[in-house]
Protein backbone atom coordinates (compact mmCIF):
# COMPACT_ATOMS: atom_id res chain seq x y z
CA UNK A 1 0.00 0.00 0.00
CA UNK A 2 1.26 3.31 -0.83
CA UNK A 3 0.23 6.53 0.56
CA UNK A 4 0.98 9.75 -1.23
CA UNK A 5 0.12 13.36 -0.93
CA UNK A 6 -1.78 14.46 -4.24
CA UNK A 7 -0.98 17.67 -5.75
CA UNK A 8 -2.60 17.53 -9.09
CA UNK A 9 -5.64 17.25 -8.54
CA UNK A 10 -7.63 15.93 -12.23
CA UNK A 11 -11.04 15.32 -12.79
CA UNK A 12 -9.92 11.66 -13.15
CA UNK A 13 -8.60 11.40 -9.46
CA UNK A 14 -11.78 13.44 -8.30
CA UNK A 15 -14.18 10.63 -10.06
CA UNK A 16 -12.22 7.83 -8.30
CA UNK A 17 -12.65 9.45 -4.96
CA UNK A 18 -15.79 10.54 -5.22
CA UNK A 19 -16.08 6.44 -5.80
CA UNK A 20 -14.74 5.52 -2.68
CA UNK A 21 -16.28 8.24 -0.60
CA UNK A 22 -19.75 7.13 -1.81
CA UNK A 23 -19.07 3.26 -1.09
CA UNK A 24 -17.69 4.52 2.75
CA UNK A 25 -20.79 6.58 3.36
CA UNK A 26 -23.11 3.72 2.33
CA UNK A 27 -21.47 1.14 4.58
CA UNK A 28 -20.83 3.57 7.39
CA UNK A 29 -23.59 6.43 7.75
CA UNK A 30 -26.77 4.13 7.82
CA UNK A 31 -28.39 7.08 8.87
CA UNK A 32 -28.09 8.63 5.64
CA UNK A 33 -31.29 7.94 3.17
CA UNK A 34 -29.98 7.61 -0.32
CA UNK A 35 -31.56 11.15 -1.69
CA UNK A 36 -29.25 12.93 1.69
CA UNK A 37 -26.36 10.98 0.05
CA UNK A 38 -26.87 11.89 -3.47
CA UNK A 39 -27.50 15.81 -2.11
CA UNK A 40 -23.74 15.26 -0.30
CA UNK A 41 -21.98 13.92 -2.88
CA UNK A 42 -22.63 16.92 -5.15
CA UNK A 43 -20.39 19.02 -2.56
CA UNK A 44 -17.43 16.26 -2.29
CA UNK A 45 -15.33 17.62 -5.50
CA UNK A 46 -15.43 21.09 -4.17
CA UNK A 47 -14.25 20.02 -0.82
CA UNK A 48 -11.07 17.57 -2.52
CA UNK A 49 -10.30 20.31 -4.31
CA UNK A 50 -10.53 22.74 -1.92
CA UNK A 51 -8.31 20.66 1.18
CA UNK A 52 -4.78 22.33 2.04
CA UNK A 53 -3.89 18.35 2.15
CA UNK A 54 -5.23 15.31 0.14
CA UNK A 55 -3.71 12.16 0.87
CA UNK A 56 -4.93 9.37 -0.83
CA UNK A 57 -4.10 5.63 0.01
CA UNK A 58 -3.02 3.14 -3.59
CA UNK A 59 -3.07 -0.99 -3.45
CA UNK A 60 -0.36 -2.60 -5.76
CA UNK A 61 -2.18 -2.12 -8.59
CA UNK A 62 -2.45 1.68 -8.51
CA UNK A 63 -6.27 1.95 -7.55
CA UNK A 64 -7.05 4.52 -5.11
CA UNK A 65 -8.61 2.67 -1.81
CA UNK A 66 -8.84 5.26 0.65
CA UNK A 67 -8.38 9.40 0.79
CA UNK A 68 -7.52 11.83 3.70
CA UNK A 69 -8.01 15.64 3.98
CA UNK A 70 -6.40 17.85 6.44
CA UNK A 71 -6.08 21.74 7.06
CA UNK A 72 -4.66 23.53 9.32
CA UNK A 73 -4.23 20.48 11.99
CA UNK A 74 -8.01 19.23 11.85
CA UNK A 75 -8.82 16.08 10.08
CA UNK A 76 -11.59 17.27 7.58
CA UNK A 77 -12.00 13.83 5.79
CA UNK A 78 -11.25 10.11 6.11
CA UNK A 79 -12.91 7.74 3.86
CA UNK A 80 -12.05 3.99 3.41
CA UNK A 81 -13.58 1.62 0.57
CA UNK A 82 -15.32 -1.10 2.53
CA UNK A 83 -12.95 -3.68 1.17
CA UNK A 84 -10.33 -2.12 2.67
CA UNK A 85 -11.55 -1.53 6.16
CA UNK A 86 -10.26 -3.83 9.00
CA UNK A 87 -6.50 -3.73 7.46
CA UNK A 88 -5.01 -1.10 9.73
CA UNK A 89 -5.26 1.28 6.68
CA UNK A 90 -6.76 3.98 8.80
CA UNK A 91 -4.08 3.41 11.49
CA UNK A 92 -1.94 4.06 9.11
CA UNK A 93 -3.72 7.39 7.33
CA UNK A 94 -4.44 8.76 11.25
CA UNK A 95 -0.68 8.20 12.06
CA UNK A 96 0.59 9.73 8.77
CA UNK A 97 -1.56 13.11 9.20
CA UNK A 98 -0.29 13.15 12.96
CA UNK A 99 3.77 12.98 11.87
CA UNK A 100 3.05 14.75 8.64
CA UNK A 101 0.55 17.72 9.52
CA UNK A 102 0.45 17.66 13.54
CA UNK A 103 -3.52 16.30 13.34
CA UNK A 104 -4.77 17.32 15.93
CA UNK A 105 -8.62 17.27 15.98
CA UNK A 106 -11.80 16.63 14.00
CA UNK A 107 -15.37 16.17 13.98
CA UNK A 108 -17.21 12.97 13.60
CA UNK A 109 -21.03 11.74 13.11
CA UNK A 110 -22.55 10.81 16.41
CA UNK A 111 -24.62 8.03 15.02
CA UNK A 112 -21.22 6.14 13.41
CA UNK A 113 -20.13 4.82 16.79
CA UNK A 114 -17.24 3.01 15.18
CA UNK A 115 -15.95 5.88 14.11
CA UNK A 116 -15.86 7.41 16.88
CA UNK A 117 -14.32 4.00 18.84
CA UNK A 118 -11.80 4.21 16.01
CA UNK A 119 -10.81 7.68 16.66
CA UNK A 120 -10.77 6.90 20.49
CA UNK A 121 -8.85 4.38 19.67
CA UNK A 122 -6.26 6.60 17.76
CA UNK A 123 -5.96 8.97 21.22
CA UNK A 124 -8.80 11.30 20.38
CA UNK A 125 -11.44 12.23 23.19
CA UNK A 126 -14.54 14.49 22.60
CA UNK A 127 -15.02 17.68 24.27
CA UNK A 128 -17.90 19.26 22.40
CA UNK A 129 -21.21 17.48 20.63
CA UNK A 130 -23.70 19.67 19.04
CA UNK A 131 -27.15 19.03 18.02
CA UNK A 132 -26.68 19.87 14.18
CA UNK A 133 -24.17 18.97 11.38
CA UNK A 134 -22.30 21.90 10.25
CA UNK A 135 -25.02 21.71 7.56
CA UNK A 136 -27.68 22.47 10.08
CA UNK A 137 -28.87 19.06 9.61
CA UNK A 138 -30.49 16.93 12.76
CA UNK A 139 -27.51 14.81 13.01
CA UNK A 140 -25.18 15.36 16.00
CA UNK A 141 -21.82 15.88 15.66
CA UNK A 142 -18.77 14.77 18.12
CA UNK A 143 -15.64 17.62 17.82
CA UNK A 144 -13.01 15.21 19.05
CA UNK A 145 -9.22 16.41 20.11
CA UNK A 146 -6.32 14.84 20.91
CA UNK A 147 -5.88 16.21 24.36
CA UNK A 148 -6.29 13.78 26.99
CA UNK A 149 -8.36 16.49 28.92
CA UNK A 150 -11.20 19.19 27.72
CA UNK A 151 -9.82 22.98 27.61
CA UNK A 152 -12.68 23.87 31.03
CA UNK A 153 -11.11 20.80 33.15
CA UNK A 154 -7.31 22.72 32.53
CA UNK A 155 -5.44 24.46 35.83
CA UNK A 156 -3.80 27.57 34.88
CA UNK A 157 -0.47 25.37 35.41
CA UNK A 158 -1.58 23.33 32.69
CA UNK A 159 -2.93 25.24 30.51
CA UNK A 160 -0.34 28.00 30.85
CA UNK A 161 0.73 27.74 27.39
CA UNK A 162 -2.19 27.89 25.55
CA UNK A 163 -2.53 31.23 24.50
CA UNK A 164 -1.11 33.24 27.81
CA UNK A 165 -2.86 36.66 28.53
CA UNK A 166 0.10 39.31 27.07
CA UNK A 167 0.18 42.91 27.34
CA UNK A 168 1.91 45.67 25.54
CA UNK A 169 1.96 49.39 25.50
CA UNK A 170 -1.32 50.09 23.74
CA UNK A 171 -2.97 46.48 23.63
CA UNK A 172 -4.06 43.48 25.26
CA UNK A 173 -3.66 39.57 23.88
CA UNK A 174 -6.28 37.23 25.03
CA UNK A 175 -8.57 34.20 23.51
CA UNK A 176 -11.13 35.14 22.19
CA UNK A 177 -14.55 33.89 23.25
CA UNK A 178 -18.63 33.30 22.65
CA UNK A 179 -18.90 37.17 23.34
CA UNK A 180 -16.00 37.85 20.93
CA UNK A 181 -18.37 37.29 17.85
CA UNK A 182 -19.64 40.22 16.96
CA UNK A 183 -16.45 41.30 17.31
CA UNK A 184 -14.91 38.41 15.21
CA UNK A 185 -17.63 38.94 12.44
CA UNK A 186 -16.29 42.71 11.64
CA UNK A 187 -12.75 41.24 11.38
CA UNK A 188 -13.91 38.37 9.26
CA UNK A 189 -16.37 39.70 7.11
CA UNK A 190 -14.60 42.61 5.26
CA UNK A 191 -13.51 41.72 1.97
CA UNK A 192 -10.62 43.92 1.62
CA UNK A 193 -9.13 42.81 5.13
CA UNK A 194 -9.47 39.00 4.30
CA UNK A 195 -8.17 39.47 0.59
CA UNK A 196 -5.13 37.94 0.95
CA UNK A 197 -5.90 35.30 3.78
CA UNK A 198 -6.81 31.76 3.04
CA UNK A 199 -10.92 31.41 3.35
CA UNK A 200 -13.62 33.35 2.06
CA UNK A 201 -15.32 36.74 4.35
CA UNK A 202 -17.92 35.41 6.61
CA UNK A 203 -21.74 36.58 5.29
CA UNK A 204 -23.26 36.15 8.34
CA UNK A 205 -23.05 35.03 12.69
CA UNK A 206 -23.78 31.68 11.82
CA UNK A 207 -20.15 31.41 9.78
CA UNK A 208 -18.66 33.61 12.34
CA UNK A 209 -19.88 30.94 15.17
CA UNK A 210 -18.40 28.15 13.29
CA UNK A 211 -15.13 29.83 12.10
CA UNK A 212 -14.75 30.46 16.28
CA UNK A 213 -15.28 26.72 16.93
CA UNK A 214 -12.64 25.49 14.33
CA UNK A 215 -10.01 27.85 14.57
CA UNK A 216 -10.08 29.03 17.74
CA UNK A 217 -12.42 26.97 20.50
CA UNK A 218 -10.40 23.88 19.36
CA UNK A 219 -6.56 24.87 19.79
CA UNK A 220 -7.89 26.05 22.93
CA UNK A 221 -8.41 22.56 23.68
CA UNK A 222 -4.91 21.67 22.71
CA UNK A 223 -1.70 21.72 25.38
CA UNK A 224 -0.23 24.27 23.65
CA UNK A 225 -1.23 27.24 21.23
CA UNK A 226 -1.18 30.69 20.81
CA UNK A 227 -4.06 31.81 18.84
CA UNK A 228 -4.95 35.59 20.03
CA UNK A 229 -7.78 38.74 19.66
CA UNK A 230 -5.70 41.61 19.21
CA UNK A 231 -7.46 44.02 21.33
CA UNK A 232 -7.19 48.03 22.68
CA UNK A 233 -6.58 48.07 25.94
CA UNK A 234 -9.29 50.85 26.27
CA UNK A 235 -11.82 49.01 25.87
CA UNK A 236 -10.48 45.09 25.27
CA UNK A 237 -12.66 44.84 21.89
CA UNK A 238 -11.20 42.69 19.50
CA UNK A 239 -10.17 44.60 16.45
CA UNK A 240 -7.87 41.66 14.87
CA UNK A 241 -6.06 38.66 15.38
CA UNK A 242 -2.53 37.11 15.55
CA UNK A 243 -1.56 33.29 15.57
CA UNK A 244 1.77 31.05 15.92
CA UNK A 245 0.33 27.30 14.62
CA UNK A 246 2.01 24.27 16.10
CA UNK A 247 2.38 22.68 13.29
CA UNK A 248 5.99 22.20 11.66
CA UNK A 249 5.88 25.36 10.01
CA UNK A 250 4.94 27.40 13.04
CA UNK A 251 3.23 29.81 11.05
CA UNK A 252 3.22 33.72 11.86
CA UNK A 253 -0.13 34.94 10.69
CA UNK A 254 -2.61 37.82 11.26
CA UNK A 255 -5.33 40.35 10.56
CA UNK A 256 -6.46 43.32 11.09
CA UNK A 257 -9.69 45.80 10.86
CA UNK A 258 -8.63 48.32 8.05
CA UNK A 259 -9.40 51.40 10.24
CA UNK A 260 -6.40 50.10 12.50
CA UNK A 261 -4.03 49.83 9.88
CA UNK A 262 -0.92 51.98 9.78
CA UNK A 263 -0.88 52.40 13.30
CA UNK A 264 2.58 49.62 14.12
CA UNK A 265 -0.89 47.91 15.84
CA UNK A 266 0.64 44.16 14.40
CA UNK A 267 4.15 44.69 15.09
CA UNK A 268 3.90 45.99 18.36
CA UNK A 269 1.26 42.80 19.06
CA UNK A 270 4.08 40.50 17.20
CA UNK A 271 6.91 41.25 18.92
CA UNK A 272 4.98 40.32 22.12
CA UNK A 273 3.69 37.16 20.50
CA UNK A 274 7.09 36.12 19.32
CA UNK A 275 8.86 37.05 22.64
CA UNK A 276 6.65 34.70 24.34
CA UNK A 277 6.56 31.83 22.26
CA UNK A 278 10.64 31.70 21.52
CA UNK A 279 10.29 32.08 26.05
CA UNK A 280 8.49 28.62 25.67
CA UNK A 281 10.59 26.83 23.46
CA UNK A 282 9.69 27.22 20.15
CA UNK A 283 12.97 27.37 17.58
CA UNK A 284 11.77 29.20 15.15
CA UNK A 285 8.66 30.23 13.19
CA UNK A 286 7.71 30.84 9.18
CA UNK A 287 5.61 33.39 7.73
CA UNK A 288 4.34 34.07 4.15
CA UNK A 289 2.51 36.67 1.95
CA UNK A 290 1.18 36.97 -1.50
CA UNK A 291 3.90 39.24 -3.63
CA UNK A 292 1.06 41.32 -3.92
CA UNK A 293 0.50 42.03 -0.11
CA UNK A 294 4.01 43.71 0.06
CA UNK A 295 3.13 45.51 3.51
CA UNK A 296 2.56 42.46 4.96
CA UNK A 297 6.42 41.59 4.25
CA UNK A 298 7.07 44.77 6.23
CA UNK A 299 5.40 43.19 9.08
CA UNK A 300 7.62 40.05 9.10
CA UNK A 301 10.82 42.46 8.71
CA UNK A 302 9.42 44.97 11.68
CA UNK A 303 9.55 42.08 13.91
CA UNK A 304 12.77 40.04 12.92
CA UNK A 305 12.05 38.30 10.57
CA UNK A 306 14.06 37.28 7.29
CA UNK A 307 13.61 36.80 4.04
CA UNK A 308 14.33 33.15 2.66
CA UNK A 309 12.85 32.36 -0.97
CA UNK A 310 9.80 32.78 -2.90
CA UNK A 311 7.16 29.44 -4.73
CA UNK A 312 4.28 29.20 -6.60
CA UNK A 313 1.31 27.12 -4.89
CA UNK A 314 -2.36 27.02 -6.55
CA UNK A 315 -3.47 28.81 -3.41
CA UNK A 316 -6.88 26.74 -1.63
CA UNK A 317 -9.78 27.24 -1.25
CA UNK A 318 -9.68 30.38 -3.96
CA UNK A 319 -7.94 28.33 -6.26
CA UNK A 320 -5.74 30.92 -7.82
CA UNK A 321 -2.00 30.84 -8.04
CA UNK A 322 0.14 32.60 -6.21
CA UNK A 323 3.58 34.03 -5.53
CA UNK A 324 4.49 33.16 -1.91
CA UNK A 325 7.37 34.89 -0.02
CA UNK A 326 8.71 32.68 2.98
CA UNK A 327 10.23 34.77 6.22
CA UNK A 328 11.87 33.01 9.27
CA UNK A 329 12.92 34.10 12.61
CA UNK A 330 15.33 31.21 14.69
CA UNK A 331 14.47 31.66 18.08
CA UNK A 332 17.24 29.40 19.27
CA UNK A 333 20.03 30.46 18.31
CA UNK A 334 20.41 28.11 14.86
CA UNK A 335 20.82 30.83 12.31
CA UNK A 336 21.66 28.07 9.43
CA UNK A 337 18.26 26.87 9.57
CA UNK A 338 15.94 27.54 6.86
CA UNK A 339 12.61 25.69 6.43
CA UNK A 340 12.35 23.87 3.19
CA UNK A 341 9.13 22.17 2.88
CA UNK A 342 7.36 24.74 0.66
CA UNK A 343 10.46 25.19 -1.57
CA UNK A 344 10.38 21.27 -1.95
CA UNK A 345 6.71 20.63 -2.90
CA UNK A 346 6.33 23.72 -5.15
CA UNK A 347 7.77 23.13 -8.46
CA UNK A 348 8.53 26.73 -9.12
CA UNK A 349 11.39 28.10 -6.68
CA UNK A 350 13.65 30.48 -6.23
CA UNK A 351 14.99 33.07 -4.89
CA UNK A 352 14.31 37.39 -4.89
CA UNK A 353 17.39 39.55 -5.09
CA UNK A 354 16.93 42.81 -2.83
CA UNK A 355 14.20 41.56 0.01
Amino acid sequence: MKIIEVKNRTPDLTNRLLSVWESSVRATHLFLSDGEIQSIKEYVPQALNGVAHLVVAEDEAGRAVAFMGVEDGSLEMLFIAPEERGKGLGKRLIEYGIEKYAVERLAVNEQNPRAKGFYEHMGFRVYKRTDYDEQGNPYPLLYMSRTQKPMENLDNRENQMNTPTLETERLILRKFTEQDMEALFFILQDEEVNQFLPWYPVKNMEETERFYEERYAAKYTQPQAYAYAICLKEDNYPIGYIKVDMEEHHDFGYGLRKEFWHKGIVTEAGKAVIEQVKKDGLPYITATHDRNNPRSGGVMRNVGMKYQYSYEEQWQPKNILVTFRTYQLNLDGNESRVYRNYWDHSAIHFVEPNL
